[in-house]
């Protein structure tokens, strides 16, 4: 099944249907929105492969699962992808990649946000946000993990209450991994109920977003031993592994511009 074009589809299942089912690969490739609305305990999507690529936004709401794949599950569109259900936000036998521009925002009341036999690669550019009143991410299998790379918006994975934002059954664990962690501030623990990962900006010594001069007082501070900072990773100018005189200048340089 291939969603191409510019018009908006509306799907409202009333009876006891799927929003799509395949027994091939699906494909969403639109310009315009999607909305599938189930009213019964019913997927969203059921198929083997999905590929939400498109630049149009898709949003899936209903009273059981949002997506059900047997194969792979890619999020590389533009158009955001919002899913809220009482069910499994995504439940899939493959791999699930988010590598869009467009933001992911996937909501489980009652279960996972994303049940997955294999591995979760985020490397977009956009805003995610992945909730699962039991896990934000449940990983079935051994050495499976999160693999980060994003470049772009916070990644946050939580669950409800006492619960852990990633979880392996097979494990035990809570694996997180990923080839560029140096870019990122890490707010929480993925055994926990919340964890966020943000870029980290080159300077942004207070870590509030932005570069100011308010960064060249701390990190002056810092040096001077007045008032040492809980965070030196965006200090460390020249990536030497020391905060000094030398990151100082660099700081100074760059705000004069």
């Amino acid at each position: 099944v291939n969603v191409t074009g510019d018009s908006s589809i509306n799907l409202d299942s009333s009876t006891s249907a799927y929003g799509i089912y395949t027994d091939g690969e699906l494909v969403l490739n639109a310009s315009k929105k999607l909305d599938i609305c189930l009213e019964n305990n019913k997927s969203g999507i059921t198929s083997k492969d999905v590929t939400i690529s498109g630049a149009g936004d898709v949003t899936i709401t209903g009273h059981d699962d949002g997506i059900i794949s047997s194969g792979d599950l890619n999020f590389s569109g533009s158009g955001d992808v919002t899913i809220t259900v009482d069910g499994y936000g995504t439940y899939n036998y493959g791999d699930v990649t988010i590598s869009g521009s467009g933001n992911v925002n996937i909501t489980s009341k009652n279960y996972d946000g994303i049940y997955t036999f294999r591995d979760v690669k985020i490397s977009g550019s956009g805003k995610v946000d992945i909730y699962g009143e039991r896990y934000g991410v449940m990983l079935r299998g051994d050495e499976k993990a999160v693999y980060l790379n994003g470049n772009g918006s916070p990644i946050t994975l939580h669950a409800g209450e006492g619960n852990k934002a990633v979880f392996n059954n097979k494990t035990e664990e809570s694996p997180v991994a990923g080839t560029n962690f140096s870019k990122y501030n890490v707010t929480g623990d993925p055994a926990t109920a919340s964890v966020v990962y943000t870029l980290k900006t080159l300077g942004d010594v207070d870590g509030n977003g932005s570069v100011n001069a308010a960064d060249l007082t701390k990190l002056l501070r810092h040096v001077a031993k007045i008032e040492l900072l809980d965070n030196t990773a965006c200090a460390d100018m020249n990536g030497d592994g020391n905060i000094d005189a030398a990151d100082v200048t660099l700081l100074t340089r760059q705000l004069a511009g």
